[in-house]
């Protein structure tokens, strides 16, 4: 055995049990990283550094302690201690006791259901603004939409309105950093979230987390969050991807204050501050909202013991009786899931899923293809929406579900996500009618569109078919 040989397999074998004590409770993904790393030794490594392993303790430890700081601005708030609710929903007291989530009383919820008509709001909105305007975005491009977005904001900070802007580092990358010097020459407060420390995201270890998130807020008394970036093809303006069908939501009421505190939270991570007093009365103002729809706000990331939004929704398919509706761009989930959309069908519900007839991702639509098929051998109905939709909904008769959160094991693992939990029945309803048109829009997938689907898709399809068996 030669020296190179003796060395290479002395180093492996190094990387190997480092690598053995992060995966020690999971053989299978053990077993693919073994390989992975035997193969291709350093760049295998790598990869797992990037992808593969758990958020890093330190990283982690720094999200919870700042948690539990921002989880104590709303203890602070004299006028949310009597925001009792008298819902008896097994879903909303699952989520309650597992996840500390409450539910807010007193809430008006508008739906926007296309990128325009959302940009048209936001910026009648900030116009309108007085004290401050929250914004976070996964995506905040500097190209058409971007910029009148930016040039309002710079308007409103102008006027002596406080604007704060949290981005991932990640899904803004494209954005140059003229866009950022723009907004912070104009005394505007920007921070990417999860930046690689050296401008290079090829070297952001923690680029595998990615804040996917979509929310503002403005003066404490509205919140905007769902599926909508500002980006040009998320308001419709793509050759390849139009329409862009997508799903926002407007919610005026206390409702807004977990939202606030989400934001608040990514904010000083990614600023590194602290708030004073003086600061947390003024980001979480008394709201005045006699509406009447009650909201609960749920949110998930890589540093939290549980994924929140993932059982959740294992909570609301194994609850529900009559019928379960799941609008994605993307459908990549645990045979877990699976299974228990099947056994749903096994009692008689009624499975509906919307997804793309066009995919913006390949690789990732293939994927989608591969983990639908046992639904649709098992009896669920599903739609390919002409070009592409984005929305994030999950509705039962018990509940709708709206937010930034993919049907996919990214979102529920390694992204940071929220969504919002409605019980409302006539806001359910309003949402099925939605849900309706675009199905009435949409063909039905049969086995005969799958195979070409399928044919089209056949590689990445057989791909996932082999890695599945060891992730």
């Amino acid at each position: 055995m030669n020296t190179f040989l003796k060395i290479f397999i002395i180093l492996n074998t190094i990387l190997v049990i480092f690598m053995a004590f992060y995966e020690i409770k999971n053989f299978k993904r053990f077993i693919f990283w073994f390989f992975i790393i035997y193969i291709f030794s350093i760049f295998g490594f790598l990869a797992y550094i990037v992808f593969g392993n758990a958020l890093k303790f330190k990283a982690k430890q720094k999200l919870i302690i700042k948690q539990l700081k921002t989880k104590n601005y709303l203890k602070k708030i004299d006028y949310l201690k009597n925001n009792d609710t008298n819902l008896t929903n097994s879903i909303y007291k699952f989520t309650n006791k597992n996840f500390g989530s409450k539910a807010y009383t007193n809430n008006f919820i508008k739906t926007f259901l296309n990128g325009q008509d959302f940009l048209l709001d936001l910026i009648k909105e900030i116009k309108k603004a007085k004290y401050f305007i929250n914004m976070e975005f996964y995506i905040f491009s500097d190209d058409e939409t971007g910029k009148i977005i930016a040039n309002e904001l710079i308007i409103k900070s102008k006027q002596g309105v406080v604007v704060n802007i949290v981005y991932d580092a990640f899904g803004s990358k494209k954005t140059s950093n003229k866009f950022w010097e723009k907004l912070k020459d104009a005394n505007i407060n920007v921070y990417p979230f999860f930046p690689s420390p050296i401008k290079r995201e090829f070297f952001n270890f923690k680029v595998n987390y990615r804040n996917h998130r979509k929310i503002v807020i403005i003066d404490g008394q509205l919140a905007y969050t769902g599926g909508i970036n500002l980006r040009n093809d998320h308001m419709g303006k793509s050759k390849h991807l139009k329409p862009w069908r997508d799903t926002q939501i407007k919610i005026i009421g206390s409702a807004i204050y977990p939202i606030e505190n989400i934001f608040i939270n990514d904010y000083l991570i990614s600023s590194k501050q602290d708030f004073n007093e003086e600061q947390i009365s003024f980001y979480f103002p008394k709201i005045s909202n006699k509406n009447n729809i009650t909201l609960q706000v749920l949110n998930s990331g890589p540093e939290k013991e549980k994924p929140a939004i993932y059982e959740t929704y294992l909570n609301i398919i194994n609850s529900c009786k009559k019928y379960l509706i799941i609008e994605t761009p993307y459908f990549i989930v645990k045979s877990e899931m699976i299974n228990a959309i099947k056994n749903a069908m096994l009692k008689g519900v009624n499975v509906k899923i919307i997804i793309p007839k066009k995919g913006d991702k390949k690789m990732v639509y293939g994927a989608t293809l591969y983990h639908l098929k046992q639904l649709l051998n098992a009896g669920a109905k599903i739609y390919l929406y002409p070009n592409f939709i984005h929305s994030k909904v999950l509705i039962t008769e018990n509940v709708a579900s709206i937010g930034t959160c993919n049907f996919d094991n990214r979102s529920f693992f390694l992204n940071f996500e929220n969504t919002c939990l409605c019980y409302d029945k006539k806001f359910i309803f309003k949402q099925l009618s939605f849900i309706k048109n675009d199905i009435k829009n949409s063909v039905t997938l049969t086995s005969n569109k799958y195979k070409r689907l399928k044919a089209k898709n056949i590689f990445v399809i057989l791909f996932y078919k082999i890695i599945s068996k060891l992730l």
